[in-house]
C-alpha cells in the first residue's frame, strides 16, 4: 500500500510538469551535462505561475516525504529515474542564490518594500475609514514590517 502511494506521487508530479508543457522524459534518458537545458526549460514552465509553482512544489516534497519513509524499500529502484527528474527541477526551481553586488540587494529590498506597502495599504484600505491614517503612518509601518522580515535568519524574499 505504501508503495503504491508513493508511485501515485511520483506519477502525480510527472504529470503536473507535463502538463505544464515539458516532456520529463527529456531528464530520464539524458546524462549529467545534457539535463541543463532541458531543467532550466522545466524550471520555466513550472514558474509559469505561483499556483503552479506552488503545486509542483508540494507535489515534489509529498514524493520525496513519501521516498524517505519507505527507503530502502526493494520496489522503489523501479522508480529512481521518474523520482529523480523532478527532483532535479525542484532544486534547481528552489535554489537559493547570493546576491551579486549591493545594488542586487537594495533594489530586491526596494521590491519587497514596495510589496509589504502594498499589502499594509490594501488591507488599511479594507478595514479602516477613509482618511483614518496617511501616506507617512503607512512607510513607517512597513518599515518596521519589513525590518521584521530582514532580521538574520530570516528570507530575504517575499513569497
Amino acid at each position: 500500500m505504501a508503495v503504491a502511494d508513493y508511485a501515485g506521487s511520483v506519477k502525480a508530479a510527472r504529470g503536473h510538469v507535463e502538463g505544464l508543457g515539458f516532456e520529463l522524459e527529456l531528464l530520464m534518458t539524458r546524462q549529467r551535462l545534457e539535463k541543463l537545458e532541458p531543467i532550466a526549460f522545466a524550471v520555466g514552465c513550472v514558474k509559469r505561475s505561483d499556483e503552479t509553482r506552488a503545486t509542483f512544489n508540494v507535489l515534489v516534497e509529498t514524493m520525496q516525504a513519501r521516498f524517505r519513509a519507505l527507503f530502502p524499500h526493494p520496489d522503489l529502484t523501479t522508480y529512481y529515474a521518474q523520482h529523480d527528474a523532478p527532483c532535479a527541477i525542484y532544486n534547481k526551481l528552489n535554489e537559493k542564490r547570493p546576491v551579486e553586488t549591493l545594488a542586487d540587494y537594495w533594489r530586491e529590498r526596494a521590491a519587497s518594500r514596495a510589496q509589504v506597502e502594498t499589502a499594509i495599504l490594501d488591507h488599511l484600505y479594507e478595514e479602516l475609514p477613509e482618511k483614518a491614517f496617511d501616506e507617512n503612518e503607512v512607510r513607517l509601518l512597513s518599515a518596521r514590517v519589513l525590518g521584521l522580515l530582514m532580521r538574520p535568519g530570516h528570507e530575504r524574499h517575499l513569497h
